[in-house]
């Protein structure tokens, strides 16, 4: 079941990366503050600006300008400074918060209760809503009619699916149980107000209604592929299918060697996805196969 424990000891666990490497930069004390004017030639100069005396006489020391590597070096202290201690005060609140957080669960909220409600019905678990997603899933479409190639990757349902990215992102939402389609045909209008068909990788619907279109790019390395992979992106976005609102896009890194990165897939899925999918689950819930 999607944690919010689990996440938030990541988000910790991150946090406690970004103290232990910013506290290593080197800091500068400056005694006073920075100050910045205009001058008329355009440029910045700053002064470093202080009590004398601790009186309310201030004097003012001329440190240098946009290009003065000092200057430089105290606006880049002050930033990770400021950035250290909102990294130091979410780290208190997160580890203030994540004992006092309710686990509400199934399993955790019947292990609360008293024995006699041990035996709950199954009503107690069930999710109507994550039931309709699933028939819809497995419900008729029209799909890409186009031929797979020879020796296509097969999927952990047997599916054959166009690409090994396709199929890591298969198996996982299997595994996850999310409920979708693979290559489901979408009518799109082109800017010139043709209609024009796209199958997306993946479609995938949301406990309240939403449709996320997921598509994986497998070959940007190659001319052709990315031109075609761009103009698709086109078409999706004059059709409202915008990356950061109902629109995933993932690739292989092959130009790099560095491949694909199931880790990122999973916890997108998880973290992303999982939670607007399944709105009630056992904690020990089982694959669910589509």
């Amino acid at each position: 079941m999607y944690s919010f424990i689990e996440q938030a000891g990541r988000e910790l666990k991150q946090i406690n990366f970004l103290i232990e490497k910013i506290a290593n930069k080197s800091t500068i004390e400056l005694d006073g503050w920075l100050y910045v004017k205009s001058g008329k030639d355009g440029n910045n100069y700053y002064l470093q600006k202080r009590s004398k005396n601790n009186c309310a006489v201030k004097q003012s020391v001329f440190i240098g300008t946009d290009a003065s590597e000092e200057v430089r070096k105290i606006k880049e202290s002050r930033f990770y400074a400021e950035t250290l201690k909102r990294l130091e005060e979410d780290k208190r609140i997160l580890e203030a918060l994540m004992p006092q957080f309710l686990d509400y669960g199934p399993s955790a909220v019947t292990e609360a209760m008293p024995k006699a409600y041990s035996r709950l019905p199954a009503e107690c678990y069930d999710d109507e809503r994550y039931k309709e997603l699933v028939e819809w899933a497995k419900g008729e479409f029209d799909t890409n009619p186009k031929e797979f190639p020879p020796g296509a990757n097969i999927t952990i349902t047997n599916q054959k699916v166009r690409s090994k990215g396709e199929l890591a992102i298969f198996n996982l939402l299997v595994i996850y149980g999310i409920p979708f389609r693979y290559e489901q045909k979408l009518v799109l209008i082109d800017t010139d107000g043709t209609r024009v068909v796209r199958y997306p990788d993946f479609t995938i619907q949301l406990a309240d209604g939403t449709i996320i279109y997921w598509e994986h790019a497998g070959s940007m390395e190659k001319p052709a592929y990315f031109d075609a992979f761009c103009d698709k992106l086109r078409i999706y976005y004059h059709n409202g299918i915008t990356l950061g609102d109902n629109f995933i896009v993932t690739a292989n890194r092959e130009a790099d060697g560095q491949g694909m990165n199931t880790e990122n897939i999973e916890a997108l899925i998880c973290e992303y996805i999982l939670p607007r999918v399944k709105t009630m689950q056992k904690d020990d819930a089982t694959k669910s196969v589509l």
